[in-house]
């Protein structure tokens, strides 16, 4: 665990489960994820720039067809743990 300087303060979280389905209708699993609690936000510093590294299926296959067309090489990589072990460099307020 990371101590904090003495003037900033964690944002707390809590887990948030999903239920999952066998096609039957019995419960398969719960699916976690950590939800950031927003009470702490404040407008205007921050508040709008959050981003969702979503792609559309569209810009997806745009992708691919110019990559097969230019006989470039494609690799695949796993962000998620990127962002879970990347340090920080901006401060929030």
């Amino acid at each position: 665990m990371e101590s904090l300087p003495p003037i900033k303060k964690a944002i707390g979280c809590k887990w948030v489960y999903k239920i999952k389905y066998h096609s039957n209708g019995c419960i398969e699993r719960f699916k976690p994820r950590p939800v950031i609690f927003g009470n702490n936000h404040f407008e205007g510093i921050g508040y709008h720039e959050t981003f969702s590294p979503v792609v559309k299926m569209v810009t997806l296959r745009t992708l691919l067809a110019v990559t097969t067309t230019k006989k470039w090489e494609l690799h695949q990589m796993n962000f998620y743990y990127a962002f879970l072990h990347n340090d920080l460099k901006e401060e929030c307020i």
